[in-house]
């Protein structure tokens, strides 16, 4: 499911070597998303613990957006918002392929998760 799901994006490139995705939103409008020009990158980085044979996947996801006049701190919110859900809904999928993410929280819970980590 594409969140929000009348937002639309398209892969502008990707770098396998550098484990790199750059995206961009192709219908940015007052109805949609509220910005003259966007361009995401995703990049994905081993991290190795010497202490733990496990190596762990970094993802570290960056948005550059000039959002229209007067919709700034709209823009900064729901961007944020969209992240946080997308990079948990991906974490949970990594963990458990298949499984349901919950979706059954309060106002508060959902409010307070957007400023939570994405650990």
């Amino acid at each position: 499911m594409v969140i929000p799901p009348i937002l639309l994006e398209r892969i502008v490139s990707v770098d396998e070597q550098k484990g790199v995705i750059y995206y961009t939103v192709v219908n940015p409008g007052l109805f949609t998303y509220q910005v003259h020009s966007h361009l995401g990158k995703v990049t994905f980085r081993k991290i190795t613990d010497n202490d733990d044979d496990d190596d762990m996947i970094e993802m570290i996801w960056e948005v550059e957006i000039r959002p229209l006049s007067n919709f700034e701190s709209f823009v900064q919110f729901f961007t944020s918002g969209i992240i946080a859900t997308l990079a948990r809904n991906f974490k949970c999928h990594l963990e458990e392929p298949g499984a349901m993410v919950s979706v059954k929280r309060s106002i508060l819970e959902q409010t307070i998760s957007l400023s939570q980590p994405w650990t």
